[in-house]
């Protein structure tokens, strides 16, 4: 099962994000059965959630958006308690999985909104994380890969060589890093 998503970059602000930046919210791509059950999905770089004020905003817009499931890179967040991302996303995001950022750059995290549908991790690479989503009580479930693009130019011939592995092996095109060329 394959979800065509685009993701973007953009700046958290102190105010909710405008009508346009919501506009890009990722609507799925596909109609199975399942897809009442996933709203929306966000796909964002959101620059560092260290501030107060980086994660007011990000829990106004998912809540004003309805998102189902998040994936946020550039967290610059070497740790994430439970306590943390329901600050950040809201109560109902009861299942999450993270790649801790290094120093200050990095860090993905991918949450879901339950009971409706949860994630676990599957694997964890340098600049990845690969989740499966379960839906509900059901045994439907899909993977998601979520990539953090690198800044150095050795490293991301490294995590383009994997992304050419995933998709050699039939893993869909990953989420994020919009400047990675495979």
């Amino acid at each position: 099962m394959h979800i065509s998503a685009t993701s973007y970059s953009s700046p958290l602000r102190r105010q909710p994000p405008s009508l346009r930046d919501r506009a890009r919210l990722l609507p799925l791509c596909c109609n199975p059965p399942w897809t009442s059950l996933i709203e929306n999905i966000l796909v964002w770089n959101v620059r560092g959630l260290n501030a107060r004020c980086r994660r007011d905003a990000l829990r106004t817009m998912v809540g004003d958006a309805n998102i189902t499931v998040e994936c946020l890179q550039e967290t610059k967040l070497q740790d994430l308690s439970r306590f943390l991302v329901c600050e950040m996303l809201g109560q109902r995001f009861t299942s999450f999985a993270q790649l801790p950022s290094t120093g200050a750059s990095g860090g993905i995290l991918v949450a879901c909104r339950g009971p409706e549908v949860s994630c676990y991790t599957v694997h964890t690479g340098r600049f990845s994380i690969t989740v499966n989503i379960a839906l509900g009580t059901s045994d439907d479930q899909w993977s998601l890969t979520t990539v953090y693009g690198p800044q150095l130019e050795a490293e991301k011939l490294e995590c383009a060589s994997r992304a050419k592995h995933l998709a050699a092996v039939g893993w869909p095109a990953p989420t994020g890093a919009p400047d990675l060329q495979l």
